[in-house]
């Protein structure tokens, strides 16, 4: 079963330099995937952090971890901001 860890907090708090430490202690890239909400926010969706897009944010994070889990990941890092909207 794929773990999910969560690292959210202000900008500049450190979250991605922890990230990528539990990146290398975890296994690497064949065992753990780190979703930045940086390039999902710059690559993916227009507009990704503000509210109107959370419904397509929780459907892109679900296709993510039924994925991970498909292909055997044993971790999934989400690195970044998380805005509230996200959870509801």
């Amino acid at each position: 079963m794929t773990k999910i860890i969560v690292l959210r907090g202000n900008v500049g708090s450190g979250k991605s330099t922890i990230a990528k430490d539990l990146f290398e202690k975890l296994g690497g890239e064949k065992k753990v995937l780190i979703v930045s909400h940086d390039d999902l926010n710059r690559k993916v969706l227009p507009y990704f952090d503000h509210e109107i897009n959370a419904p397509h944010v929780r459907n892109i994070i679900s296709e993510i971890m039924q994925v991970a889990q498909k292909i055997d990941w044993q971790y999934i890092i989400f690195d970044g901001i998380w805005r509230w909207w996200y959870y509801d």
